[in-house]
C-alpha cells in the first residue's frame, strides 16, 4: 500500500505540472483521491499544494477560526490528522472542477487570517 501511495503522489505531481505546462492551471482545479490519502507526505508539506488538503499544520488555525479556541486547543494530533479522510476514496481518482466552482466554494474560507502554527 505505501508504493501504491507513492507512486500517487508521484502521480499527482505530473498532472498538475502538466496542467501549468498546458496554462490550465487557473481554468481547471483539481482535487486527488486515494484509499490512503495521507497529506503528511505530499511535498511540500508545509504550504499549499495544487489539487490536496491544506498543511495538518493549518488545521488548527482553521478550526480556531471556524469553532474557537477551546475546540481548537482541544483537538489531539490524531484528530487532526483525521482530516486526511475526507480525500480518501475506495480508488485512485481525480475530480476536476473548473476553478470559478472552487473559487465560489472557497470564498467562504479566509485564508488570508488563517495562520499555520509554529513548528
Amino acid at each position: 500500500a505505501e508504493r501504491d501511495h507513492d507512486a500517487f503522489v508521484d502521480m499527482t505531481q505530473v498532472v498538475v505540472k502538466t496542467l501549468k505546462h498546458i496554462g490550465a492551471e487557473h481554468q481547471l482545479s483539481l482535487v486527488f483521491f486515494h484509499p490512503d490519502y495521507e497529506r503528511s507526505v505530499i511535498e511540500p508539506v508545509d504550504s499549499f499544494t495544487h489539487g490536496h488538503l491544506p498543511p495538518h499544520k493549518w488545521l488548527r488555525a482553521y478550526v480556531r477560526l471556524t469553532e474557537g479556541e477551546e475546540v481548537a486547543t482541544g483537538l489531539s494530533e490524531a484528530q487532526l490528522k483525521h482530516a486526511d479522510y475526507q480525500r480518501r476514496a475506495p480508488f485512485t481518482m481525480i475530480n476536476i472542477l473548473r476553478s470559478e466552482q472552487v473559487e465560489a466554494a472557497e470564498a467562504v474560507v479566509p485564508w488570508e487570517v488563517i495562520e499555520p502554527e509554529p513548528d
